[in-house]
């Protein structure tokens, strides 16, 4: 909910920026939600990778199959 409400706020700052004219903001608000999100998924990716008592259900195995991470 946090990084929801955040993303919020950034995103209404970067509509008024674009309204008054200034071009980058845009950018800039994309790069910050790129870079959240993919600090986002290195975090999920490190969550999984510490659960590790069904090494063979299906669910876990796709979360610690090598492609899991790259995709995330």
């Amino acid at each position: 909910v946090t990084s929801a409400m955040g993303s919020g706020l950034y995103g209404a700052h970067a509509i008024a920026d674009l309204l008054a004219g200034r071009s980058e903001a845009d950018a800039a608000y994309r790069g910050l939600m790129q870079q959240s999100y993919g600090t986002y998924l290195d975090l999920l990716a490190e969550h999984y990778a510490r659960e590790q008592r069904w090494p063979d259900a299906p669910f876990w195995n796709r979360r610690h199959a090598e492609a899991f991470a790259k995709v995330a």
